[in-house]
């Protein structure tokens, strides 16, 4: 399963999807190294539970991390086409500045939202993501609604420490990815009835 992270609509609906090429998926190792430039796919229509709740109009936190970025970019243009003043930030952690990927259609938006804003958190050059960066851009924004997408390590550091400070599990929402094709990674997914929070998560 791969996130949306753009769509096109003029005579016809074109959707984009971004796919990172992983060392252990084996999909993406076939379609880099010897998939064709073009070739058909059977697709179902876009969907999951890790979904930008436009009922809400507290600000919105996205931390983000490597290719975990591609539901925020639709979040920022979905924002962007209702004309909304809702605040969203968004911490996009990478592993060095090399592997920040949309950062000119952010900075496009940016400049034409007011709304929206961002940070680079490049760990080569600045270091990991800190307790103190999550707090300060939780106080920045009051009680924002918490979205997190990105490598285990970094969601369950952010999971962790906002159990700590016993943040309203309502307003946080995780979406899990694994590998593809790797069978140890899998877990058994959680009940439909399940409401989003810290340790209620949909895997993609």
């Amino acid at each position: 399963v791969y996130t949306v992270s753009n769509y096109i609509k003029n005579q016809s609906i074109a959707f984009r999807i971004t796919i990172k090429k992983e060392e252990q998926g084996l999909f993406t190792q076939w379609l880099f190294d010897h998939g064709p430039e073009k070739f058909k796919v059977n697709i179902t229509a876009p969907q999951g539970n890790f979904v930008l709740n436009e009922k809400s109009k507290d600000p919105v936190l996205c931390f983000a991390g490597g290719i975990g970025i591609t539901p925020f970019v639709m979040y920022a243009k979905s924002l962007s086409n209702f004309n909304t003043f809702r605040r969203v930030h968004i911490i996009y952690c990478a592993k060095s500045r090399d592997y920040f990927v949309f950062a000119d259609e952010f900075n496009t938006m940016i400049e034409k939202n007011h709304f929206l804003s961002i940070d680079y958190k490049p760990k080569k050059e600045e270091g990991a993501l800190t307790k103190n960066d999550i707090e300060n851009a939780i106080n920045n924004l009051g009680q924002p609604d918490i979205y997190i997408c990105g490598p285990t390590k970094l969601e369950q550091f952010i999971c962790q420490y906002l159990t700590e400070k016993q943040y309203n599990p309502n307003q946080i929402f995780v979406e899990r990815f694994h590998y593809s094709g790797i069978r140890e990674h899998f877990s058994p997914k959680p009940s439909p009835s399940q409401q989003p929070t810290i340790n209620s998560i949909r895997e993609r």
